[in-house]
């Protein structure tokens, strides 16, 4: 069989399967890491509204902040999924508590491994 060139689509509008220009079938597998983190306080609490939470990889090829209020709610939990995150890389996480504090340090210099983010990879 020869090699034949292939193209996809890489449309941004995600309700849109991505597509190949072929007239033959094809099975794709795309390994994209998410790292889910979950923080357990008050959703609800009105101090935590102007909160965010941010990881960055120590090397600086890697930084995410998200606000804690744009997190799916599970009772007293907020679970804030960071997309993209690269295996085997060393990652800090921040805490920035807003208007009630400076930001402090979760977590320095921890290792993502593959296995690991396999098993923190929510939905």
């Amino acid at each position: 069989m020869a090699d034949e060139e292939v193209t996809l689509d890489k449309s941004k509008d995600t309700a849109k399967e991505p597509t190949l220009q072929s007239g033959r079938m094809y099975n794709i597998k795309v390994k994209v890491n998410h790292l889910s983190v979950t923080l357990h306080f008050d959703p609800d609490d009105p101090e935590r509204k102007d909160d965010s939470a941010t990881l960055e990889a120590v090397d600086g090829s890697y930084r995410k902040t998200l606000p804690l209020s744009g997190g799916r709610v599970d009772g007293d939990s907020v679970t804030l999924k960071f997309r993209k995150v690269k295996p085997g890389k060393a990652y800090n996480f921040l805490i920035d508590p807003g208007s009630e504090g400076p930001p402090y340090y979760v977590a320095k210099n921890v290792m993502l491994t593959k296995d690991m983010l396999a098993q923190h990879m929510g939905g």
